[in-house]
């Protein structure tokens, strides 16, 4: 059975044991011993795939990334006055649900341009975003000659990078900084691009040229909490792909013991209820660990059948995580191990 995520899929486990071993009235509690074992990464316990704008840095920390819908293709005629491209807007407006308790650092952009022509090629470009105070910043780079996804990192100066290596960069100047201050993370961000011959030695100028430009770009966050900040992560145990109606629970109640083993700087409570009013808790919550110190925690999952059936349908699964420390980030690299001890059945 592969596990994806979630403290609580001991849950699911539970249930497919105590299906398999009680099919006959029971006297008194038992303990089902279990040998099973699971493990997940905190980028499949939040579902990265499944949230919109998230993404991986190299470092393996979860950032937010956010493209413009559609890319620039412009054929242009390259002399040694730009020409217009075309404006690209970026909406910063779905965003996912785990950056709503997070700190959100200075943006960063990140633009990829094809020069399919024989002469190197100007770009201009002027950053505008709706901030309180509306302000804008230009920026200029060349691009060899015949480069297809050339990528310039355009920042601040003495901004973290977070974006893969890149061809080159450009630095805003301080004041021009601003505008990629985070607070534009609460508006949509407008680029307009001009594109022209890039100048020369002295000598004769090139003749202009008629080639197609290709611009895209995409505008990068980082993300931290402070400590005790929160979010949460919801699941349903058939997102989880196992359908607990296949299971007829012999017991209203019981309890799965286990032993999970925590590298996230987050502490970690859960909580399950289903439609059917099945209900599941931890007795205390996980233990915030790092990935080189990874802490193990001692947890009892106790679920509660106040069906009339008792059959799970389908359970959905809240976990919140806590930042244990100031800074505490999301890594795709950190996660969890969990190690099932067993099970108690109580006879109700």
């Amino acid at each position: 059975m592969k596990i994806r995520n979630t403290i609580l899929l001991l849950t699911v486990s539970a249930v497919a044991a105590v299906s398999c071993n009680l099919f006959k009235p029971l006297d008194m509690d038992i303990d089902i011993p279990v040998d099973k074992s699971a493990e997940t990464s905190s980028a499949a316990l939040i579902g990265i795939e499944e949230e919109n704008h998230l993404t991986v840095d190299p470092n393996g920390d979860l950032i937010l990334s956010f493209e413009s819908g559609n890319s620039l293709s412009k054929s242009v005629s390259l002399s040694s006055t730009p020409q217009e491209v075309g404006t690209l807007e970026i909406s910063l407006a779905d965003k996912p649900s785990i950056s709503n308790g997070s700190e959100i650092s200075n943006g960063q952009i990140v633009v990829e341009v094809d020069n399919p022509s024989d002469s190197p090629m100007l770009v201009r470009g002027t950053l505008s975003a709706a901030t309180k105070a509306a302000k804008t910043a230009s920026f200029e780079f060349t691009v060899p000659a015949k480069t297809l996804k050339y990528k310039v990192l355009l920042q601040k100066a003495g901004t973290t990078e977070l974006q893969e290596a890149v061809d080159a960069k450009f630095n805003f100047s301080s004041d021009a900084g601003d505008v990629l201050n985070n607070s534009i993370v609460e508006s949509n961000v407008k680029i307009a691009y001009s594109a022209g011959l890039a100048s020369t030695k002295a000598g004769a100028a090139p003749a202009a040229s008629n080639v197609t430009v290709n611009i895209a770009t995409k505008l990068l966050f980082g993300m931290s909490f402070k400590k005790g900040s929160t979010f949460k992560v919801v699941k349903k145990f058939s997102d989880m792909g196992l359908n607990l109606a296949d299971y007829t629970v012999k017991s209203k109640e019981y309890d799965v013991h286990a032993d999970v083993t925590n590298s996230m700087p987050f502490e970690i409570s859960a909580t399950g209820e289903s439609v059917q009013n099945i209900t599941a808790s931890t007795d205390n919550p996980v233990a915030p660990g790092t990935k080189a110190a990874p802490v193990k925690t001692s947890v009892i999952i106790s679920v509660k059948d106040n069906s009339s059936n008792g059959v799970i349908e389908d359970a959905i699964v809240t976990l919140q995580f806590k930042a244990a420390s100031d800074g505490a980030k999301i890594n795709a690299k950190d996660g969890l191990k969990i190690a099932y001890k067993s099970i108690k059945v109580h006879q109700i």
